[in-house]
Formats: structure tokens, C-alpha cells, sequence
């Protein structure tokens, strides 16, 4: 009987006190990144270069792009913070001719959530005489 008086009176503390857990007031984790109206085309000037653009639809504490060339593993470009809106983001470092498969990334909280797609596009050719 004591033991539950102390549960009591602890969980009036608690309410009194206004202790929450560590996500309350936090929007819940989606299960895949919110983006729309991705296209993936070639630089019209540098061939090996691919160009992502796409709509966030919603802003976030962390967004990159992820990229696998010819099936191989995954690479990552830099992490930056990204506002709800259009964004844009470059491949860097695709060799000629071949196919690059890509998906969003976003970071909610500490949480990373893919892009429910991924999208490909296959990398020009060098100029000739390179």
C-alpha cells in the first residue's frame, strides 16, 4: 500500500511539473522522405555531371542525395540543411557512360528517411580526343 502511495504522488509530481517525454511536441517520423517532382537530367555542359532537382515538401534539419553507380555502393554528397521549397543538387564524380540510380535523403531529428523512390539517368560521354 505505501509502495503505491509513492507512485502516486510521484506521477502528480511528474504531472505538475510538466515532464514529457523527449518527443512530445515533435511532428512524427515519416516513413519515407517528403519530395515531389524529382528530375534527374544531364549538365547540358559538363556530360558527366548529373543535375537533381526537386520539390521538398517539407523543410528539414538534414538532406542529401545518395547515388550508386552501376549498381555499385552507395555514396553520399554533402548534408545541408534544406528549407521547403525547390532545391537542387549535383553528381559529382560519375564516370562517362554509365547508369547512376539516385534517391533523396532526409534527416527528421536524429532519424535518416530515403525517398520512397530511386531515379536513374546514365552520364554522357566525353568530348571526343579526352
Amino acid at each position: 500500500m505505501r509502495s503505491m502511495l509513492y507512485v502516486i504522488a510521484l506521477v502528480g509530481i511528474v504531472a505538475l511539473i510538466g515532464i514529457a517525454p523527449a518527443h512530445a511536441g515533435r511532428h512524427p517520423i515519416p516513413v519515407e522522405a517528403p519530395v515531389s517532382n524529382v528530375v534527374v537530367s544531364v549538365h547540358p555542359t559538363v556530360k558527366t555531371v548529373l543535375v537533381v532537382s526537386w520539390s521538398q515538401d517539407e523543410a528539414v534539419v538534414g538532406g542529401w542525395l545518395e547515388f550508386s553507380i552501376n549498381g555499385g555502393a552507395w555514396r553520399a554528397s554533402p548534408e545541408r540543411k534544406l528549407a521547403q521549397g525547390p532545391q537542387k543538387e549535383l553528381v559529382l564524380g560519375a564516370p562517362a557512360d554509365v547508369l547512376v540510380k539516385v534517391r533523396i535523403m532526409n534527416r527528421f531529428h536524429s532519424t535518416p528517411v530515403s525517398s520512397a523512390e530511386t531515379w536513374t539517368a546514365t552520364t554522357g560521354s566525353l568530348p571526343d580526343g579526352l
